[in-house]
């Protein structure tokens, strides 16, 4: 007879030792593949001269940009990538506080109020 319980005991187990295993070396990875990506890119476009070529015209387009951009263009590229992730933040906020507070919704309900709005109104 299959013990179901002792299976799924088993299952979560080795699933957990996974998740940590994912948390503990994602950094590690995540540092491996900023140094390597370079040099792969790099590799990659010698192996053949259609991409090397393509690489050449593109880190000429990236120098001219880089002669094109002046101080102030930085800044304004920095100060509109910082309201980007303020508004994203803001957004994310009010969304998970609409979330939740269906979900509270929804649960009442269930449990049998009648509106479980006007609990927050009075």
């Amino acid at each position: 007879m299959l013990y179901w319980h002792k299976s799924m005991d088993r299952w979560g187990f080795f699933f957990g030792l996974v998740g940590i295993a994912a948390l503990v070396l994602a950094i590690p990875m995540s540092i491996l593949a900023n140094i390597f990506t370079p040099k792969v890119r790099d590799w990659w476009a010698t192996t053949s001269k259609v991409r090397a070529l393509k690489r050449y015209i593109e880190l000429g387009r990236e120098v001219n940009r880089f002669k094109r951009g002046s101080e102030f263009n930085a800044l304004a590229r920095f100060c509109a990538g910082l309201l980007a992730v303020l508004i994203a933040g803001f957004v994310s906020t009010l969304s998970i506080a609409f979330f939740l507070g269906l979900n509270e919704n929804y649960i009442a309900t269930i449990n049998g109020m009648k509106y479980p709005l006007l609990r927050f109104m009075s």
